[in-house]
């Protein structure tokens, strides 16, 4: 038989779950391998009973509060802080994109393999371009293009030709 309860509190992979009408249990969470994640207190929980056992297991949650945005055969994952807001992000589609996103950055992996973190895209052929600025061991060029492997110098330590 299933049941749906409301998560009191989370101790050790198990959820004190109430049922209503002053049925308070402890139910084992049941989740899929590899992944590590508890309920904030207040969801939904969705309890089966253990027939060999007489144990129940909570199998599933529900976030009442942020919109489910995947769509078919898409994963998204995301964590929360105590208040229930979204924290970051990690949302792989159903066209072979993946973005990785918290308040502060992005990154994101095409279809095609090319990756960009926060406006730095480095391709599948190790080609890395920005519309920023870019250093590399001392040098920076913020006006120009300067090839970094390829580059000419007028002299020892002076700094690249703009162009070059």
């Amino acid at each position: 038989m299933g049941r749906i309860g409301f998560v009191l509190t989370w101790i050790k992979r198990r959820a004190k779950m109430d049922y209503g009408g002053g049925d308070v249990r402890i139910a084992d969470h049941f989740g899929s391998p590899g992944e590590d994640c508890q309920p904030l207190p207040g969801e939904f929980g969705a309890a089966v009973e253990l027939v060999q056992t007489g144990k129940t297991a909570v199998v599933g949650y529900l976030d009442q509060e942020n919109e489910s945005k995947a769509l078919p055969g898409e994963r998204r994952v995301y964590a929360r802080n105590d208040d229930g807001e979204i924290v970051c992000t990690m949302w792989m589609h159903n066209d072979g994109v993946v973005d990785i996103t918290n308040n502060n950055g992005s990154f994101q992996m095409t279809a095609n393999g090319d990756v960009n973190i926060n406006g730095v895209t480095i391709d599948t052929n190790g080609n890395i371009s920005t519309i920023g600025s870019l250093s590399a061991v001392g040098v920076t060029d913020s006006t120009t293009s300067v090839t970094l492997g390829t580059h000419i110098h007028a002299g020892i330590g002076t700094p690249p030709t703009p162009g070059t």
